[in-house]
């Protein structure tokens, strides 16, 4: 007789087995097209972040105080006891910019250029670090007017309304070189201004 014909039960599991594979081929699909989009996301992030942190030196070299408080989470961790000791403390972004408007407006020019970054995201939280070179200039009759320095950031960031902004600040020094008695100089005359208003 050849080939025996299937029987009832094993016709009608043929189109199931079809339904199956098609469904598993239109899952793949769906796969594909969720992970592009989830690569297209991240590259996005991965974009924002970067900016939003190189934004952050630029807009305080420019002294450009809104544009860097903008960019800041309330409240904001700030840890640079590498270079100057104590213990990282918590501001407002109005009290950090006011901060460094006050300090950074006694010196002549600063540049801080950053490089490297390396981003981690994990939702709407991420990671960034960098390397950092810091430039500090004030004319002063005690020395050299340069001062330079060395050495890595670590931002921490979350994401609201589909903008980064940056909850922690760490700078960790690597190297310095110049007159160090700059920054003394600038935060004398920074209390000294204080003490006259």
């Amino acid at each position: 007789m050849g080939t025996a014909l299937p029987n009832r039960d094993s016709s009608e599991s043929l189109p199931m087995s079809c339904a199956i594979a098609l469904r598993a081929t239109i899952g793949r699909c769906g796969s594909k097209e969720s992970m592009s989009k989830r690569k297209e996301t991240m590259a996005s992030d991965h974009e924002s972040i970067v900016e939003t942190c190189t934004r952050l030196s630029w807009h305080i070299d420019q002294r450009e105080w809104d544009h860097v408080a903008a960019l800041l989470a309330e409240p904001i961790l700030v840890d640079y006891t590498s270079v100057n000791g104590g213990e990282p403390q918590n501001y407002t972004p109005t009290e950090l910019t006011d901060g460094l408007a006050s300090l950074l407006g006694q010196l002549d020019a600063t540049q801080h250029v950053q490089s490297g970054h390396l981003v981690t995201i994990e939702g709407a939280s991420a990671v960034c670090t960098a390397n950092v070179l810091g430039f500090h200039k004030l004319s002063n009759p005690l020395g050299s007017p340069m001062r330079s320095i060395g050495g890595t950031y670590r931002f921490e960031l979350n994401r609201t309304a589909r903008v980064w902004k940056i909850h922690s600040w760490t700078f960790t020094v690597s190297w310095a070189d110049g007159n160090h008695g700059i920054m003394a100089i600038a935060e004398a005359a920074t209390e000294a201004a204080k003490t006259e208003n």
